[in-house]
């Protein structure tokens, strides 16, 4: 997963529980054919992605890092739902 300025991530993926989670396992730096992997001391910590259906058509998307010596250093959670489209008469 890369998430910008050339940074990004490898993420492990598992089904657990119905959801869908991601997990970091290295972060990196990539740019000019070049592929960098940041040291773990280095790293923000463990990004936690949770992709969870709700049944009716939408969805949960949690993202949370955290960090070995800091703790949490954020969690964002959004719904979303799927748009139905009706058509109009003409």
């Amino acid at each position: 997963e890369r998430v910008g300025g050339g940074f990004g991530m490898k993420l492990n993926v598992s089904a657990e529980e119905g959801s869908l989670h991601f997990r970091s396992t290295r972060y990196f730096w990539s740019a000019f054919g070049l592929y960098i992997p940041l040291p773990h001391w280095l790293a923000p910590g463990c990004t936690h992605v949770v992709h969870k259906d709700m049944e009716d058509g939408s969805f949960t998307f949690t993202i949370s890092m955290i960090h070995p010596f800091l703790g949490e250093i954020f969690t964002s959670m959004a719904g979303f739902t799927r748009e139905i489209e009706t058509k109009k008469p003409v």
